[in-house]
């Protein structure tokens, strides 16, 4: 009797994508470790891992003398993980889960990261762990690998050309 691998289901899997200056610095898909029963806690466990990486590579750019300014934006598809995040809502059926936001929590109310809820039409990090239209894959790997920043800036210097009265 033959048998096949079992398919990995799509709230199994978590992504993060982080990004300075416009292009991905890293990316990962990965197979959530602990069982999770609700699109919320998979969230919550991707948030934080991109939260350790921030604090991470924020370690690096302050060695480097590139320091932010402001809490780091960490974007999330789940309304619900923004709100617990940033202590916006109540909590009252996710005790449970508040366990594992701890230390997001903490990064949060220390100013190192922020939440920010991210359209699921908008999500970068989308194609990493489902099938996305061929659209949404361009645009997500346009962004991730810095087209997007690039033709921005480049229409940054062809209107600052053009009011300087320089040609294009």
């Amino acid at each position: 009797m033959s048998s096949s691998p079992p398919s990995v289901a799509s709230r199994d899997l978590y992504s993060v994508v982080l990004t300075f200056r416009g292009a991905a610095v890293l990316h990962q898909t990965k197979k959530l470790a602990l069982l999770v029963d609700c699109s919320m806690a998979a969230e919550e466990v991707a948030t934080s891992r991109a939260a350790e990486h921030v604090e991470y590579a924020s370690q690096i750019a302050r060695a480097l003398g590139v320091a932010a300014a402001e809490p780091v934006p960490i974007g999330t598809d789940n309304a619900s993980n923004r709100q617990i995040a940033m202590r916006q809502a109540a909590s009252n059926r996710s005790k449970h889960l508040l366990r594992r936001y701890w230390v997001l929590l903490q990064r949060v109310r220390a100013g190192e990261v922020r939440v920010v809820h991210v359209r699921d039409d908008a999500n970068p990090a989308d194609f990493l762990t489902k099938w996305v239209p061929a659209k949404k894959l361009r645009t997500s790997v346009a962004y991730v690998t810095g087209q997007t920043a690039r033709r921005a800036g480049l229409v940054k210097q062809v209107v600052i050309a053009r009011r300087a009265g320089a040609a294009p």
